[in-house]
């Protein structure tokens, strides 16, 4: 492959990774606003304990995850198996098998006795077995949750992607010519390309969950904010400032002239870059450093021809 073809690849997966970073921060900003973690948890308690969820959601334990009269974004299993008992028990702190089954028979025809029945009875006169069958269980209908989640920040990711590229025209055949011609662009986001491979993502939730901060790639903890050096790079990639000025330099400033010279040459660019970073910036960090690898092998080869 040629080395300039190569660098062009790394430039439009560094830029990727970039613009995915942004909608990341972007979609992390509306799940802290509208507290979506929260609701849809919410939601998924519910599911799976019917009328007896709001006992749960405000119990003591469980409020205290909250900030600020929110529901909790993450509830660790053990505790909530803890409060369904507590609850079962109408309270007592230290409930014993027989007052949890009894807790139960009172909800004998509730979603929440039917489902936790089972769990209970199976593990005989053994607390602590019941304690972790509801555990194991409500991880079970959280996986569930997740998933409904997920397909959720797909959605908000794909929109997110669309504003992120038509904000900053993100137009990806246009990336791609300028990295061809400009040799000294192409250098610079090469570098800048290596540099940020060496930066693991670590995908930081303003109310997330334990097991979400870990790093997606590698163990240290980057921030996922661009550098002003990535700034700088991805600013000579994209902006609005040689379309805007060929557009107020025209006889015709009407919205056929618009169309023409801000929106049409850049649709299908545009089209391949929002469907690119919804891929989201996991992916185009391995990418990255895939190419990356690549170029370290064929660089001696090359410069060997020359």
């Amino acid at each position: 492959m040629s080395l300039s073809i190569l660098d062009v690849c790394i430039g439009l997966s560094f830029a990727y990774l970039l613009l995915a970073l942004i909608c990341t921060m972007v979609n992390e900003w509306l799940a802290g606003l509208f507290g979506w973690r929260g609701k849809m948890l919410v939601r998924g308690v519910r599911s799976l304990l019917g009328e007896m969820a709001d006992e749960v959601l405000s119990h003591p334990l469980i409020r205290s995850l909250g900030r600020k009269g929110a529901p909790p974004s993450y509830i660790p299993s053990s505790l909530f198996a803890r409060v369904v008992m507590n609850v079962l028990a109408k309270g007592q702190e230290t409930p014993t098998v027989e007052q949890v089954r009894l807790g139960l028979d009172r909800l004998a025809n509730q979603e929440a006795g039917r489902a936790l029945r089972p769990l209970v009875y199976a593990a005989g006169s053994d607390l602590a077995a019941a304690e972790r069958a509801i555990a194991g269980w409500f991880d079970s209908g959280m996986d569930r949750v997740s998933g409904w989640y997920r397909r959720k920040m797909q959605a908000v990711t794909l929109l997110a992607a669309l504003v992120v590229t038509l904000v900053t025209n993100a137009d990806t055949l246009e990336m791609a010519r300028k990295l061809w011609v400009n040799p000294a662009l192409r250098a610079a986001v090469v570098e800048q390309a290596k540099a940020r491979a060496n930066q693991p993502i670590v995908l930081e939730y303003s109310e997330a969950e334990p097991e979400s901060t870990q790093p997606v790639s590698g163990s240290a903890s980057a921030q996922t904010g661009l550098s002003p050096e990535q700034e700088k790079v991805l600013g000579q990639l994209l902006g609005w400032s040689a379309e805007w000025e060929k557009f107020r330099s025209g006889a015709e400033q009407d919205v056929a002239a618009f169309l023409r010279i801000l929106v049409v040459p850049h649709l299908l660019g545009w089209l391949l870059t929002a469907a690119a970073v919804s891929v989201g910036a996991p992916f185009w960090f391995d990418v990255l450093n895939k190419f990356i690898q690549v170029r370290g092998s064929v660089k001696p080869a090359a410069a060997k021809t020359t």
